[in-house]
């Protein structure tokens, strides 16, 4: 990192209208959840509540124990059903909890993304940054770094 980052990492105030962002939910539902299908029936009028709300818990930090409750699941990856090792943790979150991630989330990448934090290398859970730009990427350093070599007048 070439510069020191001039502001404190915070998350940005929710506004009514992120609250939107509960159209790209799934209609999966954990513990204490309203089904999603009613959530976005109503978000006219529950987005200002839970814009106060979720600014509350971004300001404060301190999020309610029933915002961390889940349902987990496990599911099989491969091999034996019969061992335990074959199988991976699913959790399903209330949809209140699932919005409220992706609101922090959407956040942080936004900081990230306006003060050039990345790392110029990121490909991995970056936008516009896939594993084909990635691939492309090595090729060139190869490529530069193979051009670069000095043969030795010996095998020339």
């Amino acid at each position: 990192m070439d510069k020191p980052i001039q502001n404190s990492l915070f998350l940005k105030p929710i506004t009514a209208e992120d609250i939107n962002e509960i159209n790209k939910l799934d209609s999966s539902t954990g513990p204490n959840s309203i089904p999603i299908k009613l959530l976005k029936m109503f978000k006219n009028y529950i987005a200002f509540p839970l814009e106060r709300l979720f600014n509350l818990f971004f300001f404060t930090g301190i999020v309610p124990e029933k915002f961390k409750l889940a349902f987990v699941i496990p599911v099989f990856k491969r091999a034996s059903q019969t061992n335990v090792c074959n199988y991976r943790s699913f959790s399903l979150i209330s949809n209140f909890n699932c919005l409220l991630e992706r609101l922090a989330y959407k956040s942080l990448i936004d900081f990230i993304s306006y003060n050039n934090v990345y790392f110029e290398n990121q490909f991995g859970f970056r936008a516009k940054h896939s594993t084909s730009l990635a691939t492309i990427s090595i090729i060139d350093k190869v490529q530069n770094a193979i051009g670069e070599v000095i043969i030795p007048a010996s095998f020339s």
